[in-house]
């Protein structure tokens, strides 16, 4: 990631972690406001695959809980934030990838 930062500061642009303001923000400002559900799920698909890139090119662990997740509106209590049954398949999902990770093969 300091290459990414370095790289884009060499070349006069602001750099940010994603998950730390910046596009972050710009996102989560689009998908509260009154944008069509179909332009929000492609908003936030292209964020993610922004977040798998990364996360390949820095070969760090990472858990796809936008396709491992079940899109049903049961799992949260408002458009972004988990219900109890929504953290338990959170929890589900993390489990059995850490486990496989480690060689558990839960």
């Amino acid at each position: 990631m300091n290459r990414k930062k370095g790289v884009c500061c060499a070349n006069g642009c602001s750099w940010r972690a994603p998950w730390k303001g910046g596009a972050f923000q710009r996102v989560a400002k689009t998908m509260a406001g009154s944008v069509p559900g179909d332009v929000k799920w492609r908003i936030l698909e292209a964020y993610n695959d922004v977040l798998r890139d990364m996360a390949a090119q820095e070969r760090v662990a990472f858990i796809d809980l936008a396709h491992r997740l079940p899109k049903e509106s049961s799992l949260f209590y408002d458009p972004i934030h988990f219900n109890l049954a929504g953290q338990q398949a959170v929890a589900e999902i993390v489990e059995q990838a850490v486990a496989a990770d480690i060689g558990l093969g839960l």
